[in-house]
């Protein structure tokens, strides 16, 4: 069997060309919450068990493969995140770190009117979807399901 019957071409389509600036910083080495969407708190201090599921919420997560309405953001980390978002909308003055993007489709809706971004790999470049990672409202839902 050829191993080239495996290769995503399309793939290929949405990788950046451009390079990181020099200097700029990849996020993915950093391997702990930098504190972008915790302002005036210590990320490393938090009880993550103030974000421990219910047993009911576990059985439920096993039964369906699926939660809904646990709260994991405030509005207050949402506008960060739309924030840091629009960072990556303007296609004349591209992100620092754009190169470090795994994939990167700017409309792929075809419509000016309607944006449809598709990007793979912004936690690498901002601090606010690099902290998503490691949120403790959001990992720990994981940790009590492992």
């Amino acid at each position: 069997m050829a191993d080239d019957l495996y290769v995503n071409n399309e793939a290929a389509k949405g990788a950046p060309a451009a390079a990181p600036r020099e200097g700029f910083k990849d996020l993915s080495t950093e391997h702990k919450l930098l504190g972008c969407l915790l302002k005036n708190e210590d990320p490393n201090g938090r009880d993550w068990r103030e974000h421990q599921l219910s047993a009911s919420q576990v059985k439920r997560y096993w039964d369906e493969g699926y939660l809904s309405n646990v709260p994991v953001l405030t509005e207050e980390q949402c506008d960060r995140l739309l924030e840091a978002y629009e960072t990556f909308l303007d296609p004349d003055n591209l992100h620092p770190g754009h190169g470090l993007f795994y994939e990167f489709h700017s409309n792929q809706s075809g419509d000016p009117n309607n944006v449809l971004l598709h990007a793979l790999g912004h936690w690498r470049i901002e601090p606010a979807f690099h902290d998503l990672c490691f949120l403790p409202s959001i990992a720990a839902s994981g940790l009590f399901l492992l």
